[in-house]
């Protein structure tokens, strides 16, 4: 996926971390590369729930809360945006 995304081939980047998520769902850095595509791709509702996911798998990680919190402003979320910037710099 990463060697794909380098490339530019987003779409067939997210396809394969999409396939490896669902062959190892317990991956929380697969999830955040595809909320990342995801945001990428102007997909925030989507985006969204990949960065729930990751962060449901590793709640301590900032950068998860980080990319939530953009995403969720994207939306116009802002109250449970806030909330999620404050959970990334803890």
């Amino acid at each position: 996926g990463l060697r794909l995304l380098r490339e530019g081939q987003v779409e067939r980047a997210l396809e394969s971390f999409e396939a490896s998520a669902g062959a190892d769902p317990r991956q929380p850095a697969t999830f955040a590369n595809i909320a990342m595509i995801r945001r990428r791709l102007e997909q925030f509702d989507r985006a969204e729930t990949a960065f729930r996911a990751a962060i449901r798998l590793a709640p301590e990680n900032g950068d998860f809360h980080a990319g939530l919190c953009n995403a969720l402003s994207m939306l116009g979320n802002h109250d449970d945006a806030l909330r999620s910037c404050e959970e990334a710099v803890r």
